[in-house]
């Protein structure tokens, strides 16, 4: 299996939830707009060496459009997990968006990626971009 990268969940109002696909979620209430976004990642390593390598985080919209990326370098341990506390700041806009992570492992094109979906401010009607993430890098990604 090697590694498996996961959103585990957020903080809001000093209160833990789980990250869930809010796409279906209808009772979930939409994450302020501009508020701060506190999740952590889950990265899980089966083998019994270290894995080196980066998550990436991209937050895009509706259309497909990239408002948020970040790169971290990772180390996990072998045959351990890590947590990785993310912070980021959640667009001014309504909307649906992507939060895709991914962690690419040094010398590896292969990507563990997790995928949540976020409606962020008040709609009647939220869209969501569900095109297929790039399979080697985010170059492809709408800018």
């Amino acid at each position: 299996m090697d590694q498996i990268l996961v959103v585990e969940g957020f903080e809001k109002d000093k209160n833990k939830f789980n990250l869930t696909d809010e796409r279906y979620v209808k009772e979930m209430p939409a994450h302020k707009k501009g508020s701060q976004l506190r999740f952590n990642l889950t990265g899980v390593n089966d083998e019994q060496k270290e894995a080196k390598g980066s998550v990436e985080i991209a937050l895009m919209d509706s259309k497909g459009k990239k408002v948020f990326r970040n790169k971290i370098p990772v180390i996990l341990p072998a045959g351990d997990r890590l947590e990785i506390p993310v912070s980021l700041k959640l667009p001014e806009m309504p909307d649906g968006y992507l939060l895709q992570t991914y962690f690419i492992k040094e010398g590896s094109s292969e990507i563990k990626s997790s995928r949540r979906y976020l409606k962020v401010g008040q709609l009647e009607k939220y869209s969501f971009y569900e095109g297929i993430y790039p399979n080697k890098t985010d170059s492809n990604i709408k800018d």
